[in-house]
C-alpha cells in the first residue's frame, strides 16, 4: 500500500521557502498524513492497527486544539488549550517513535510525513512561550 503525502501540499499557500503559510494549515495538513498513516497502519497487523488509533486520536487533536485556542475566552485559557495541544503533539510523536523503532514504520514513512515547524506564537506577556513545533522537530 502506498502513501501520497504530498497529494494536499499543492493546494495551499505557501511562503517563500515553500512551506506552507498559516498554522492551522499546517496542523490541517498534518492530520491530513496521520489519517493516511493510520490507513497504512491497519495493514500492518492487531498490534499496529491498535497503535493506530492512538495515533489518529492524538495527532488529529493537535490541530483541533489550535483552533479551540483562537476562540478562546481569556488569555490564559487560550495558553491552556495550546498546552493541550502540545502535549497532544508529543504523544503523537511518542506513538511514532514506538512504531519506528518496532518495525512497523520505517524511518523513510515516518520522515514523509510534514511536522509543523512554525508554532503557535503567544502573546509576549505571557511567562511561557509555547510552539508545537519545538517539542516535534527533534529528529528520531
Amino acid at each position: 500500500m502506498s502513501i501520497s503525502f504530498a497529494k494536499d501540499m499543492e493546494q495551499t499557500k505557501r511562503t517563500p521557502s515553500g512551506k506552507p503559510f498559516d498554522i492551522h494549515e499546517r496542523l490541517l495538513l498534518f492530520a491530513c498524513d496521520i489519517v493516511r498513516l493510520t490507513q497504512f497502519l491497519h495493514t500492518r497487523g492487531p498490534i499496529a492497527r491498535r497503535l493506530s488509533y492512538q495515533i489518529l486520536d492524538a495527532g488529529t487533536s493537535v490541530g483541533s486544539n489550535a483552533e479551540e485556542a483562537d476562540g478562546a475566552s481569556s488569555h490564559d485559557d487560550f495558553i491552556a488549550k495550546n498546552r493541550i495541544a502540545l502535549k497532544e503533539a508529543k504523544e503523537t510523536r511518542f506513538r511514532l517513535r514506538v512504531c519506528q523503532r518496532t518495525g512497523l514504520l520505517s524511518s523513510e514513512l515516518r520522515c514523509a510525513i510534514r511536522w509543523p515547524r512554525t508554532g503557535v506564537g503567544l502573546n509576549r506577556s505571557a511567562r511561557h512561550t509555547l510552539t508545537i513545533a519545538h517539542s516535534l522537530s527533534i529528529v528520531l
